[in-house]
C-alpha cells in the first residue's frame, strides 16, 4: 500500500465539494495537531491518526472511514471538554502555560464541532452514493420485487420479525 493512494473522482458535484473541504480539514487538522500538544500530549497522537483517516476517507470515498473518523473527533471534543472542565473547576492546568491551555482548548473544541458536522454530510454523501453502486449490481429480478413475491431475501414475507420472534422465544411456553 503506497501513499498517497489514487484518489477516486467524485461522481457528482456536491461530492467534488465536500471532497475539497475534506481535504481542508485534513491539512487544518495536522496543522493543529502541533497546537494539541499544549491541551494534551495524547492529544497530539488523537490528531494524527484521525487525519489519516481522513486522508483515507476522502481518497476512497469510504463510508466506514468517515464513520471512524466522526468517532474520533468525537473523542478528541470529548477529552478536549474533559481537560478543560478540569480546569474550569480547579484552576489549575495540566500544562506550563494557562492562557494557551485555554485558548488553544477553545480553538480546539470549535475545529473539532465543525469537524464533525462536515464528515458527516460527507459520510451522508458517500453512503449515498455506495448505496446506488449497490443497487446498480443487483440483478433485475431484485429490483422489480420478484424476491418479495417470493418470499426471499430481507424484504420477503416468510422473514420473521424481530417483535415476533422474542414474543416466540420468551412466551412460548405459556
Amino acid at each position: 500500500m503506497c501513499i498517497p493512494l489514487p484518489q477516486l473522482p467524485p461522481p457528482n458535484e456536491r461530492c467534488r465539494r465536500l471532497v475539497k473541504a475534506l481535504e481542508g480539514l485534513c491539512l487544518l487538522e495536522i496543522a493543529l495537531s502541533g497546537m494539541s500538544m499544549f491541551v494534551s500530549y495524547d492529544l497530539f497522537f488523537y490528531m494524527i491518526f484521525s487525519a489519516i483517516i481522513l486522508y483515507l476517507g476522502y481518497t476512497q470515498l469510504d463510508v466506514c472511514s468517515m464513520f471512524y473518523y466522526i468517532f474520533f473527533s468525537a473523542i478528541q471534543l470529548f477529552a478536549i471538554l474533559i481537560r478543560y472542565g478540569t480546569y474550569l473547576q480547579t484552576g489549575q492546568p495540566e500544562v506550563q502555560y494557562p492562557i494557551l491551555f485555554v485558548v488553544f482548548s477553545l480553538i480546539l473544541m470549535i475545529f473539532n464541532t465543525v469537524a464533525i458536522a462536515i464528515a458527516a454530510r460527507a459520510f451522508g454523501e458517500f453512503r449515498k452514493i455506495t448505496l446506488e453502486q449497490r443497487q446498480q449490481h443487483i440483478p433485475p429480478p431484485l429490483r422489480t420485487g420478484l424476491a418479495q413475491q417470493q418470499g426471499y431475501g430481507a424484504v420477503g414475507k416468510k422473514i420473521v420479525s424481530l417483535d415476533k420472534w422474542l414474543t416466540f422465544v420468551l412466551f412460548r411456553g405459556k
